[in-house]
């Protein structure tokens, strides 16, 4: 495995194609992009995270404001948009390989969820969720055409297309393998099949036949150690937090804690991941740990994202490093058939997504390291943020970047890896050509 330095002298700074900034008080939190990159949305939301004196905000929405989905055309004109006066807003966006059907998600109000789903191309509503059963919606897939539209949110929510409407999927199974909140959920382009995942070690995958949810199969990461140099303090769950499937492959990846699992459809089914990466020894080599804690925790979520390749064959990760107050993390490069990263890349700051052509050709990051925790917009004085965008070959090699003055958290190539589009805690959506 080679270490690939991308700090020191920056390399090219990459040109804008086109900003456009959606909100003055809310953070761009999800976005998505077609497979020709011909179409973007994105989605505002804000919440209060940190404490009040002594007392905690509430979890459930605490922020009032005007919040909405937005859609672009590559050349940055505004298709349409859809905007609500509500709590806390949309955090999670998601649009159709072929671009064709949208969806958004989140919070309405104080108690009821929303899932949205749209003709993309005009905005038009062709189905709404808008109920006190659903919470915040975490995050949307869609099959190549949108006839499946998948949400993680509380449970698992399922829908395909019928007519010009939707109808939701059920199955007893669902309920059986999440107990509480899904986290991710990744809908194969073909809408054939699925897989979803949460933060206790499940891994469910469903198929979907002339409308119905006719076969899945359940999955358990082995618990693992609390603490990794004392084996004996007891073990947890792995808390998964991403799910991506391979779009020409039948096969797929699942993250979270410190591993990143590697399967075939048929293996889920036999109970047996192809592959098993633990990034612990990459996190942890060379880290500052804070002065007398020793403790290295699987259970904190270390590993934020992934992405995969179509064919299966390459899996990117990035993993937050706690390296005393720089706050660094990696960019790690795996290969199907090799049992070890094929690279490692030294981030400045957290890295918050990544996402991969479909070729496997370039790599992106969004990191983002703030000294005044929770930055809102705009855009703090002083530079109280770092953060930045960037695009690193299959090899490791950092083609450029894009600094920015507030966290970032989305950024997405599309499968053609001719465009990436990315949001920031600064209200801004940017988009890139390559």
């Amino acid at each position: 495995m080679a270490t690939i330095n991308s700090g020191g002298k920056l390399a090219v700074t990459k040109k804008l194609k086109w900003l456009r900034r959606l909100s003055k008080t809310a953070w761009v939190n999800n976005v998505a992009i077609t497979d020709d990159g011909r179409r973007v949305v994105a989605g505002t939301f804000i919440h209060q995270y940190k404490k009040r004196g002594r007392r905690i905000l509430s979890p459930s929405p605490n922020r009032r404001g005007t919040f909405g989905i937005f859609a672009y055309s590559s050349t940055g004109n505004r298709l349409w948009s859809d905007t609500y006066v509500g709590w806390d807003g949309v955090f999670a966006v998601g649009i159709s390989g072929a671009g064709e059907i949208a969806a958004a998600g989140g919070w309405y109000d104080k108690k009821r969820g929303l899932l949205r789903i749209y003709d993309a191309a005009n905005g038009n509503i062709k189905f709404e969720f808008v109920d006190k059963e659903i919470k915040r919606v975490s995050l949307i897939s869609l099959s190549r055409n949108g006839g499946v539209v998948a949400a993680a949110a509380n449970k698992l929510y399922v829908f395909v297309q019928q007519g010009s409407s939707y109808v939701r999927l059920d199955h007893p199974e669902f309920r059986e393998a999440f107990q509480g909140k899904v986290t991710a959920v990744a809908v194969h382009p073909s809408g054939s099949w699925f897989v979803a995942s949460d933060k206790k070690g499940h891994v469910l995958l469903a198929t979907i036949s002339d409308g119905k949810i006719k076969h899945t199969c359940q999955w358990t990461a082995p618990k693992a150690p609390i603490i990794r140099t004392k084996p004996s303090a007891g073990r947890v769950p792995v808390p998964f937090l991403s799910i991506q499937v391979a779009r020409h492959a039948e096969s797929f990846a699942v993250s979270g804690g410190d591993f990143v699992y590697l399967f075939t459809k048929s293996g889920i089914c036999r109970k047996k991941p192809s592959r098993v990466y633990d990034t612990w020894k990459e996190r942890a080599a060379g880290q500052q740990t804070p002065k007398g804690n020793t403790r290295m925790r699987t259970a904190a979520e270390n590993v934020r994202w992934l992405a995969i390749s179509d064919d299966g064959s390459f899996v990117t990760t990035v993993v937050n490093r706690d390296a005393g107050k720089t706050k660094t993390g990696l960019l790690l490069a795996y290969k199907r058939r090799s049992s070890s990263p094929l690279w490692k890349v030294v981030l400045p700051h957290n890295p918050n997504g990544t996402s991969v052509d479909g070729r496997a050709k370039y790599l992106s990051v969004a990191d983002g390291y703030c000294r005044t925790p929770w930055v809102k917009p705009p855009d703090p004085p002083g530079k109280e943020c770092d953060s930045a965008f960037y695009l690193f070959s299959a090899k490791g090699k950092k083609l450029w970047e894009y600094p920015t003055t507030n966290m970032n958290w989305p950024i997405s190539i599309s499968a053609n890896g001719s465009k990436v589009v990315a949001g920031g805690d600064n209200g801004n959506l940017y988009y890139f050509k390559l």
